[in-house]
Order: C-alpha cells, then structure tokens, then sequence
C-alpha cells in the first residue's frame, strides 16, 4: 500500500479531504518519528490496535571491510516493531479465507 492508497482509504473512510488526509497522515508519522528518535532505550510507544515499537540498543561490534580490515561500530539505538494480537489474529484470519 502506498502513500497515495493509505491517504485515498483515510479520505473515503472518513469524509475528509484527500488533501486533509494526507496532512494528517504526515502528521502521525512526524510526530511518531520524532518522539522514537527522542525516546530512551527500553522505551515503549504503542499505537493502540495496531502495535507497539520499542527503541533498544544495539551492541558494539567488530565488522569487517571489503579488504578483511576490522571496523569498530559503536552501540547504536534502533527500533522493534511487535504486531498487535487483535490486528494478528485479523490477519490471520483474512489470509485464511
């Protein structure tokens, strides 16, 4: 589903505008993504019905470059996305029909 579909079913759902759809929608994902980016590690944001995301921290670690070298990556913050059980079982059973 693309932008232009998600902004075309909140405007025929709704009775908005795609233009006002389209701004809410930017909206939500704005201020989704600002508040994981300021979120602390361990922190939960759900989104009722749908999931919740969980920002952890991942480790430092030993990669290594094309030429076998060892690079060093620092720990980084990064995001978990877990489904909700009341959109999963939804899924699930939409996919089985």
């Amino acid at each position: 589903m693309t932008k232009k579909d998600f902004v075309n079913t909140i405007s025929a759902r709704t009775g908005f505008t795609k233009t006002n759809a389209a701004i809410a929608f930017d909206a939500f994902v704005q201020t989704l993504a600002k508040h994981l980016s300021e979120a602390e590690v361990d922190d939960t944001t759900p989104i009722p019905g749908v999931g919740k995301f969980i920002t952890y921290e991942k480790p430092a670690r030993v990669m290594h470059d094309f030429d076998g070298n060892p690079v060093n990556l620092p720990p980084k913050k990064s995001i978990r996305f877990l489904l909700s059980p009341k959109l999963k079982k939804q899924f699930k059973a939409e996919a089985n029909q």
